[in-house]
Parts: structure tokens; C-alpha cells; sequence
């Protein structure tokens, strides 16, 4: 079992430079979306609760890190903690809010739906979130102040080439990876008996 893990490991490591870039983002998705199923068998699987509020966590995460790397010069990797502390935060209000009052079932449901739907609104309507233009608006208010409009497209083109090799050299797909297999473990030390927390 040790050795396939390793294996595993060395494939993934391997794979950005064997195959081609298409592939290793359709595998990166395919890690993102497992992790994201993982999260809706802790809650609706082992919890017992019926989300549809995921859409809100991915959501301020993923606009955290933004935000901080556009406006504070955070790196996005750095970013990401931050957001996902700040998605836990939601989640810990629409948990108090939910067991507070003991909603269950499609009661719990509409209380993550509105809190996700709170959500969108708030980034369709609030200019400092970009507003309903997205984060799109900002990068390029930010390059167009700093370099002039006329770099604005070298930029956006040399941005969505950087990184490709991943962070530290270590390819993207190891971090999915990594993520998906903590989420896994989490869920398997959650289910275990002894801690007190499983059946």
C-alpha cells in the first residue's frame, strides 16, 4: 500500500511534464471536484444535513484570496488560508444559526440557501467586490493606474501564462491531490468511534 501511495505520488509529479496542459487541468478539476463531493458527504453523508450553500464558501474563498493578492500584494497561496478561515467563519454563523434554532432538513437547506444567495448579491452589487463585472474589473482598474492601458493586455497574457510549473516547482496537481487526500483523512478520523465524534 506504501509503495502504490509513493507511486501515486511520483506519477503526479510527473505528469505535467509528460503530458500536455490540457489534461493536467481536466485532472486538477477532477481533484477540485472530489475534494468539493468530499465536503458534501461530511455534511449531508455523516452530518446528516442537506447544503446547498457550497457555492458561498468557494465563493468568498476564492474572492479572499483575490482581493488580497490585487489590493495587499498577498500571494495567492497565502490567500487562500486566509479565505478558507474566513469560508469556516460562514460556516461556523450558518452552523450557531442552524442548531441554535434546530432546523433540519429542508428548513436547514433554506438557511444555506439564503445565506448563499446573501452571498451573490453582495458580490453582484458591491463595487469594492468588482460588482457584477467580477474581480476582472479590478485587475485591470489596478494594471491600467500602475502600467498604462496599453500593458494591460501584456499583462493579462503574461498572467495567464505565469505558474504553470506550479508553486516552488511542486506541479498543481500535487496540491489538489494533497487536499483531496486531507479531506479523505478527515472524513475517515471523523467516522472513527473512538474519538467520540462518529457511529
Amino acid at each position: 500500500m506504501k509503495l502504490l501511495a509513493m507511486l501515486a505520488v511520483a506519477v503526479l509529479v510527473a505528469l505535467p511534464w509528460v503530458a500536455g496542459s490540457y489534461f493536467v487541468t481536466v485532472l486538477i478539476f477532477i481533484f477540485f471536484y472530489a475534494y468539493l463531493g468530499q465536503a458534501w458527504n461530511i455534511v449531508g453523508g455523516y452530518a446528516g444535513q442537506l447544503s446547498a450553500g457550497h457555492a458561498a464558501f468557494v465563493g468568498i474563498g476564492g474572492y479572499a484570496a483575490a482581493l488580497l493578492s490585487a489590493h495587499a500584494g498577498l500571494s495567492p497561496w497565502i490567500g487562500m488560508w486566509i479565505g478558507g478561515a474566513l469560508a469556516a467563519m460562514l460556516g461556523a454563523v450558518i452552523g450557531y444559526l442552524g442548531f441554535r434554532f434546530g432546523l433540519r432538513g429542508f428548513y436547514f437547506v433554506l438557511l444555506t440557501v439564503a445565506f448563499a444567495e446573501i452571498c451573490r448579491v453582495v458580490a453582484l452589487n458591491v463595487d469594492a467586490v468588482g460588482g457584477a463585472l467580477g474581480l476582472l474589473s479590478i485587475l485591470a482598474g489596478l494594471l491600467s493606474r500602475r502600467v498604462g492601458a496599453p500593458m494591460l493586455l501584456v499583462f493579462l497574457a503574461l498572467g495567464m501564462l505565469a505558474g504553470e510549473d506550479g508553486v516552488l516547482g511542486i506541479p498543481y496537481d500535487v496540491f489538489t491531490a494533497a487536499y483531496l487526500i486531507g479531506s479523505v483523512a478527515l472524513a475517515v478520523i471523523l467516522t472513527k468511534p473512538r474519538r467520540g465524534w462518529g457511529a
